[in-house]
């Protein structure tokens, strides 16, 4: 998503790179949280006033907050913790309701474009494809789940020379002040 709409906010409409426009952010990241965040525990009280508090519970109690609001200053870097907390939703909605599959994975391939290591979500919506539909669907999900992967795997071996190289050891390189 920041790829795509880096062309708009750059040259467009003139923003810095690496800065996000607030209608953008409220649009594509902000709804989408707060409607994926009721959907989700909706699916599992089947009450809309509990889903209703939990959610507020979830935006406004817990470190997403913040996140949120550095997002609102149109930070790339808070953006993917967003971004990527869209994705981990999916998940949770999934999992949590009809474990249907396909919107775990979904999620999945959301969260992990921004935040690597929310790969280690797959083992739970794999564990979701057995308890749904047994082997066919566990195999059906480990391709979905295979399919996400292989190109994250592939892009760091590409950009680190390996693929379980994330990039994190590189963050703090030469950065003396930080130890």
């Amino acid at each position: 998503m920041t790829v795509v709409l880096h062309p708009l906010h750059h040259h467009v409409l003139g923003l810095p790179t690496g800065i996000w426009s607030p209608w953008s952010t409220v649009w594509l990241i902000y709804w989408p949280i707060v409607a994926i965040t009721f959907v989700a525990f909706n699916a599992r009280v089947r009450d809309a006033a509990w889903a209703a508090l939990l959610s507020f519970s979830l935006l406004a109690g817990t470190a997403l907050l913040p996140i949120l609001v550095y997002a609102g200053r149109g930070l790339l870097g808070e953006l993917n913790h967003a971004v990527s907390q869209i994705g981990i939703l999916l998940i949770a909605w999934d999992v949590l309701g009809r474990r249907r599959i396909w919107p775990g994975l979904a999620g999945l391939a959301i969260a992990v474009s921004t935040r690597q290591l929310a790969f280690f979500y797959a083992p739970v919506i794999l564990w979701a494809a057995c308890r749904r539909g047994g082997a066919r669907t566990a195999a059906l999900c480990a391709l979905g789940i295979a399919a996400i992967a292989g190109p994250l795997l592939w892009l760091n071996y590409a950009k680190f020379g390996n693929p379980l190289d994330f990039g994190y050891a590189h963050i703090y390189v030469h950065r003396d002040d930080i130890l």
